[in-house]
Parts: structure tokens; C-alpha cells; sequence
């Protein structure tokens, strides 16, 4: 499976959502052009894990079931504060937590809010700037077929 295809289905939420409304700048695959007006967001997946398999048997072969836990991490970059990062983590917790994604080529099995952290990011440029992350695990099933070709 895929973890480019549940990355489109985050894409896809997060516009479906109306977060670039919310969240100006936009969201940014690992990291945003240097140019990039604040606030904005950067979808980092820090691990992509096979949990394992469950085996069982059909009556036309073998099949198996394999799940795919992916974290990912919504990291806000905002100018504005804490305040104004808060209301914007809130409203993409509002967007993604228990979401039903449409991930192609696999069945979504659960969306789960992990944790969400802030980190000061003063500069000259922006002393009240802060770093807001917001981590969820993803989870997908997907059929393999074990039977000889």
C-alpha cells in the first residue's frame, strides 16, 4: 500500500474541510517554499510501520489481511501567537480526528489522535511566532492474495 495514497486523502480532507481558509499559507508536503506567508502548515509522516498480518482462508485461496499504521504530524508555523495557533490546531483536530478518509487501494480502518505539542519559534522577524504540532496515526487494511500466480 501506498503512502502516497493516504496522503491525497489527507489533501483531500483538508480542502473538503475549508482549512486553507483557516490556515492562509496553505499545507506543504515536508516543507514549505521559503516565501511562504505565515500561518501555514507542513504534513510531515515521521514513520510508516506494517503492524503484521492476519491470515485467512477463502474458499477461492488464500488471502491475507495486512495493516498499515501511518503517524503522521501537522506542523503549524504562525507569526500571530499561541492563541491564534491554538484556534487553528482546533480547527484542524476538527477536521481529522475519527475522519473517514477515502484511501485508495486500501480500506481505512481508524483515524487517532496521538498528541499535539507547542514550541516557541521567536525570531526578530516575529518574537511571538510559535510551532504548533498536532500528530495522528492512520491505520489501513489491504488484501494480498497469497496464493501462487
Amino acid at each position: 500500500m501506498a503512502l502516497g495514497s493516504t496522503i491525497e486523502a489527507i489533501v483531500t480532507r483538508w480542502t473538503a474541510a475549508g482549512l486553507d481558509s483557516t490556515v492562509t499559507g496553505g499545507l506543504h508536503l515536508h516543507e514549505a517554499p521559503q516565501e511562504t506567508v505565515q500561518p501555514y502548515c507542513v504534513l510531515q509522516e515521521p514513520a510508516a510501520d506494517v503492524e503484521g498480518r492476519a491470515a485467512r482462508k477463502t474458499g477461492s485461496g488464500r488471502y491475507a489481511t495486512v495493516y498499515e499504521n501511518t503517524f503522521i504530524r501537522f506542523v503549524l508555523h504562525v507569526k500571530t501567537g499561541a492563541t491564534a495557533a491554538k484556534a487553528m490546531a482546533a480547527a484542524i483536530k476538527a477536521a481529522f480526528s475519527n475522519a473517514t478518509l477515502a484511501v485508495s487501494g486500501a480500506t481505512l480502518v481508524d483515524v487517532t489522535y496521538m498528541a499535539e505539542r507547542m514550541v516557541p519559534n521567536h525570531t526578530e522577524q516575529w518574537p511571538n511566532s510559535v510551532l504548533w504540532a498536532i500528530e495522528y496515526e492512520i491505520k489501513t487494511a489491504e488484501a494480498e492474495n497469497l496464493a501462487p500466480s
